[in-house]
C-alpha cells in the first residue's frame, strides 16, 4: 500500500459525512434531544408558579419586586422556539425512520402540523393548536419581533 493510497480526499470525506447525517433518524433524534435540553436549562423549575403569582398580584407590588419574573416571562419565546425545533427534529427522525425517506420536500418544512401528518401522527384540536404555536415560534416569534408578513402576525403567537 503506497502513500497515495492512505491519503484521504477531504471533499469525499465531507460529502460522505454530509450524506450520512442528512437523513439519519439518529442524527435528527440527537439534535432534538439537544434542543429540548437547552430549553429545559433556560426554563426555571418554578417559572410557571412565578408567572401565575405575577398575574394574580396584578401590579400591586413595586416594579422592582417583579424584575425576576419579567426576565423569566421574556424567556418564554426562545424556550418555545427551542422546544418547537426539538419537536420538528423528532418528527423528521420519525419520517426518515418510517419511510426510509431522503431529505425531500416533506422534510424541508418547518410546519409542525405538516410534519406530524407526514409522520402519520394523529392529533386532537389542542395538540394541533400547540404545534401551530410552536411552529410559529420556530419560524418567527421565537427569533424576531414580527413575521415577514402582517397576515402572519396575530396574538395567538404569544
Amino acid at each position: 500500500m503506497g502513500e497515495d493510497d492512505l491519503k484521504i480526499n477531504i471533499n469525499d470525506f465531507r460529502k460522505k459525512m454530509y450524506e450520512s447525517r442528512r437523513s439519519s433518524p439518529m442524527q435528527f433524534f440527537h439534535m432534538a434531544q439537544l434542543f429540548h435540553r437547552a430549553a429545559t436549562l433556560l426554563r426555571r423549575p418554578n417559572m410557571e408558579a412565578q408567572t401565575k403569582l405575577l398575574w394574580e398580584a396584578g401590579g400591586s407590588k413595586p416594579l422592582d419586586e417583579y424584575a425576576e419574573f419579567i426576565v423569566d416571562i421574556e424567556l418564554v419565546k426562545p424556550i418555545a422556539m427551542l422546544e418547537g425545533l426539538s419537536i420538528e427534529l423528532m418528527l423528521k427522525a420519525i419520517i426518515f425512520k418510517n419511510n426510509d425517506a431522503e431529505f425531500d420536500k416533506r422534510t424541508r418544512s418547518h410546519s409542525l402540523c405538516d410534519l406530524a401528518h407526514a409522520a402519520a401522527i394523529t392529533m386532537n384540536d389542542d395538540e394541533t393548536d400547540l404545534l401551530e404555536r410552536l411552529g410559529r415560534a420556530v419560524v418567527w416569534s421565537g427569533r424576531y419581533p414580527t413575521p415577514n408578513k402582517i397576515e402572519e402576525f396575530d396574538t395567538k403567537s404569544y
